[in-house]
Order: C-alpha cells, then structure tokens, then sequence
C-alpha cells in the first residue's frame, strides 16, 4: 500500500491491514473497511485508520475515502486543539 500526494493523499495499491504508515510525520495503521451510501444512492469504500492524539495520546479512529486520505491529528474530545500538542 503507498500514500500518494498530488493535490491530496490517496491510497494505492493492495491494502494492508496493521501495517504501520506515515503521513506528515504521524503514524496510522489500517484497521478495517467499511461502505459508505451517498444520499444518490451510490456507495463506495471506506477504509478506517487508527491514529494518537497528538494532545493526549490515546489511540482514536477515523474514516477515509480511499481517493481522499486526511490525516487527522486529534481524537473527537480535542478536534479543533491540535496547537495544543502532547510535548
């Protein structure tokens, strides 16, 4: 699996599950699928990551299209205090 960066991240290639990756110098791994349905009717792949906070360092997930990865710093609790960083 690669992270490619044009004009955003995107995953490539076969996915890898538990794999460690990094992304702007922060460390994900792939931990699951699921399927998302757009209010069209069409669906699509999600993939979810896992993360640390990078405010109190607990382990979180997020999900991601697999054409639009965006690497996510903080858990819920502290979304929007990311200049707040575990030191």
């Amino acid at each position: 699996m690669n992270m490619i960066k044009d004009t955003r991240w995107r995953v490539r290639g076969e996915l890898e599950f538990d794999t460690p990756t990094t992304v702007q110098g922060r460390h994900y791994r792939l931990v699951d699928t699921g399927v998302y349905e757009s209010v069209r009717g069409n669906s699509g792949e999600l993939l979810v990551w896992q993360g640390d906070c990078v405010v109190c360092g607990r382990a979180f997930t997020f999900e991601t299209p697999r054409s639009s990865f965006y690497p996510t710093a903080t858990c819920v609790r502290h979304r929007g205090q990311a200049g707040l960083r575990k030191r």
